[in-house]
């Protein structure tokens, strides 16, 4: 029998690299993953060898050094969005020694640039959330335009403060003189978090939609403890439409997420992100018989995606744990009606793999017990009783 193909996760130890593994190692597809020391889950069973690199300048030089050895070129998976400039800045380096879906990576570049994107967006009338450089003289007016809370965000557009009122508006201000970045304040659509939808989809060699379904949030009970948050996977024509429009008119091939959030002041649909990297939904589309980690692996191969097509145009009422922190958290409820005794999708736990789930559970207990222990010992040290000196003679 020949030998499958092997899969190269980046990051195998997130949550994201651990629903891939499972996805490829239930096919026994041989799994390696190349992760930072020091696990953040247990090795899962299907993981076939861990490779650990120590900063991400020598990242290239160990995927390199490891793809060389393999007779077939593996399968190369990012699992985080920085990982995708990292991969089209040394795409010549890596071709040599892994596979992509399509030659030019997927077209990546058509959405790595957040400003193409979006003029992807407003060619179909798709508004997206307004934003503004803190070096912009307009700033005061941008600011009174709309209402708290907003968003500070780098030049990566990964949020680095939430902005509540003018304080700390002024702090960010402060942050971004200091760093001597062109920072910039993004608008917090308002509404309750299940007005957030995602759409997730694999397109094919000529953009063609190969599988695809979609999901809402609900709310969380602790969200900045990153406790599982609840998702539904529902039916919704026009985030459907939306995204098969954006991702196809920039020619694109595999995986995609695309974010969308309702505003209840105007009834507008706002586009939030484009995600490329695989997230930590894919055990929920999976049990729904979607399996997007499968389909990029086909599709890296030049392999027919026919018989793994799937669209789930319909809602089927299944409720899913994911464990993320959530960038689009509201302080508004949720008005949402659950049904007495939905289908539950788990998050990390699964009784085929429990190895990753106990070791987090541990390692858990184990920091909070030390935690408990080292405020004991500090009071104790504080207080004890403290011995008197013999008089001397």
């Amino acid at each position: 029998m020949e030998e499958k193909r092997k899969a190269f996760i980046l990051n195998g130890d997130t949550y994201s690299g651990l629903q891939i593994s499972r996805s490829l190692g239930q096919r026994d597809i041989p799994i390696v993953t190349f992760t930072f020391p020091g696990e953040k889950f247990g090795p899962s069973k299907y993981i076939t060898k861990t490779i650990d690199y120590k900063e991400k300048d020598s990242l290239l030089a160990t995927l390199q050094k490891y793809g060389q050895r393999e007779k077939k070129k593996p399968v190369l998976f990012p699992t985080e969005e920085s990982h995708i400039p990292f991969l089209l800045e040394h795409e010549k380096e890596l071709k040599y020694y892994y596979i992509f879906p399509g030659e030019k990576m997927g077209n990546w570049k058509a959405f790595i640039n957040y400003e193409k994107a979006k003029g992807f967006a407003r060619s179909f009338g798709i508004p997206t959330p307004e934003e503004i450089s803190v070096k912009d003289e307009n700033l005061p007016g941008f600011i009174s335009s709309f209402s708290y809370p907003y968003l500070g965000i780098d030049e990566n557009r990964q949020e680095k403060f939430k902005i509540h009122n003018k304080k700390d508006l002024a702090q960010y201000l402060e942050m971004a003189s200091k760093d001597k970045k062109d920072y910039k304040i993004l608008r917090r659509i308002p509404g309750a978090t299940n007005g957030i939808y995602t759409f997730h989809g694999y397109f094919g060699e000529h953009s063609e939609l190969m599988a695809y379904g979609i999901y809402r949030q609900m709310k969380r009970n602790n969200p900045y403890f990153g406790e599982p948050i609840m998702v539904q996977q529902c039916w919704n024509p026009k985030i459907y439409e939306f995204s098969k429009s954006i991702v196809q008119e920039g020619h694109y091939r595999g995986y995609v997420e695309c974010t969308f959030k309702e505003d209840p002041t105007t009834q507008n649909t706002y586009l939030l992100s484009i995600q490329l990297s695989f997230g930590p939904y894919l055990k929920f589309f999976k049990a729904l018989d979607v399996d997007f980690p499968y389909l990029y692996y086909l599709d890296a191969q030049g392999l027919t995606l026919d018989h793994e097509k799937k669209f789930l145009n319909y809602q089927k009422g299944i409720y899913g744990k994911v464990w993320k922190f959530d960038e689009e958290d509201s302080t508004e409820s949720s008005k949402f009606l659950k049904p007495i005794f939905p289908r539950k999708i788990g998050g990390l736990w699964d009784p085929k793999d429990p190895g990753p789930a106990l070791t987090f559970i541990s390692n858990k207990i184990q920091k909070k017990l030390t935690n408990i222990l080292t405020t004991l010992l500090n009071l104790w040290k504080k207080y004890r009783p403290k011995k008197k000196r013999a008089p001397i003679e």
